[in-house]
């Protein structure tokens, strides 16, 4: 032994994996629509912005330009849904770490 400790790097964990994550808990617990538009709302505009960042390096700057865009696309009424599903994803994502 030459007195070192060596820790176990973790595998750093992404928007995706929550994302995984919050829609396994969301098949058991919503209707099958429901669950149809929250997969639609993470495939089509959460992934493609930030599927493979780190969740723990996303910042609120990178957060409301995200928002910012859908808005300029979409109804405010559509943007909140939107980010109640990223939310959604963050929740998992604190529960965890």
């Amino acid at each position: 032994m030459t007195g070192q400790v060596t820790l176990k790097k973790e595998r750093l964990k992404t928007v995706s994996y929550y994302a995984d994550l919050f829609m396994d808990s969301k098949r058991q617990t919503t209707v099958p629509r429901t669950h149809e538009r929250y997969l639609s709302i993470i495939q089509h505009s959460i992934l493609p912005a930030f599927g493979d960042s780190p969740i723990r390096e996303l910042k609120v700057s990178n957060v409301e330009k995200w928002r910012n865009d859908l808005l300029k696309r979409f109804t405010a009424k559509t943007v909140k849904e939107y980010q109640s599903v990223f939310r959604g994803i963050f929740q998992k994502a604190l529960h965890d770490e």
